[in-house]
């Protein structure tokens, strides 16, 4: 990044934040740094610089806790004790498949937990007209600010 900004352009934030596919995953983590002319992130040896003025929106959104997540953990839980203390399948299914299915519903509902508080923290969304960069984790609350503020 360093090398990709001029030494005479001023930087009014820099983060190290992730930028998330369409889906949602988390690809990369990348350096973001908003200047006074342009957006610019690196993912690798990869560089994309993005003009302030052909930004359309900016959507942010502080840092919560995934919902689906913590629905999928009560579920599992829940599914997880009823399986556990009732018999659902009496006598259908050997006790092998009774323990291991018993045993993956007790390891999903904390991985969920755990999947959960990693993908916690805020998002940011940059809308242009032809692409839209998701951003989350990281410091992200000043980009909407140091992007408006050097827009003006």
């Amino acid at each position: 990044m360093d090398d990709y900004l001029h030494d005479r352009e001023e930087v009014y934030h820099r983060t190290e934040t992730y930028n998330a596919a369409v889906s949602g995953e988390y690809m990369d983590s990348v350096d973001l740094a908003c200047t006074s002319h342009r957006v610019v992130f690196t993912t690798g040896s990869r560089v994309v610089d993005i003009d302030l003025h052909s930004i359309d929106a900016i959507e942010y959104e502080p840092p919560t806790i995934p919902l689906d997540y913590l629905v999928g953990a009560l579920v599992t839980f829940v599914a997880a004790y009823a399986y556990s203390t009732t018999e659902i399948f009496p006598d259908l299914l050997p006790d092998l498949v009774d323990v291991g299915l018993s045993a993956l519903l007790w390891v999903a509902g904390p991985a969920l937990i755990v999947g959960a508080l990693l993908t916690y923290g805020p998002t940011l969304l940059l809308r242009t007209s032809s692409n839209t960069y998701t951003f989350k984790r990281g410091d992200l609350e000043e980009v909407p600010h140091a992007i408006r503020g050097a827009q003006q």
